[in-house]
């Protein structure tokens, strides 16, 4: 759509070393899933060796929705590995690479995220139905950008807009100060 586009051309006009903070939000329908699932591709495509989280506040949840579409649009031939046990990621390989490297893209509850996730280390993190999950774990997650190859990091929060941290973070400008240092 006209909106994803937006947010991919947000993602290519970026300068080097920088980080994206955006939120992406809309009703029911709104591609909100599908911008997810398009933006870890491409951004693994983009920085071989790249690490992207897809969280959501229960991963039960991203398995029929984010983990369903991720599997569906990833062009054929780019799918070096698929784990389902436990933790749940995806291994993307250009066969123009050189041998042995591979991106990943993560899938993961974020409910505790300081426990579940740890000091792992992302490029991107993009949040689905981020308005189920806990400020404090959005705000960790934040602290989790400081993974290298990726020229540039993000994270990205689509939401529907109820009351909650992204409609204050990205309708109302209401950035929390540890966001803003």
């Amino acid at each position: 759509t006209e909106r994803q586009a937006e947010v991919l051309a947000l993602i290519a006009d970026l300068p080097r070393e920088a980080f994206l903070l955006a939120g992406y939000g809309g009703a029911a329908g709104g591609g909100k899933t599908s911008l997810l699932a398009n933006v870890a591709i491409n951004i693994s495509l983009t920085w071989p060796g790249a690490r992207t989280l897809i969280g959501r506040h229960e991963l039960i949840h991203l398995k029929t929705t984010t983990l369903q579409e991720f599997d569906a649009v990833l062009p054929g031939g780019l799918l070096h590995r698929a784990y389902s046990a436990g933790t749940i990621w995806r291994e993307i390989r250009d066969p123009s690479w050189p041998e042995g490297v591979t991106s990943s893209v993560y899938f993961a509850g974020t409910q505790d995220a300081q426990g579940a996730i740890g000091s792992e280390a992302f490029g991107w993190v993009l949040l689905d139905e981020a308005h189920e999950i806990g400020e404090r774990d959005a705000t960790y997650l934040f602290s989790r950008l400081r993974h290298k190859p990726e020229r540039k990091r993000g994270f990205i929060a689509c939401f529907n807009p109820f009351p909650s941290w992204p409609v204050r973070w990205f309708m109302e400008k209401a950035l929390p100060p540890e966001i803003l240092a």
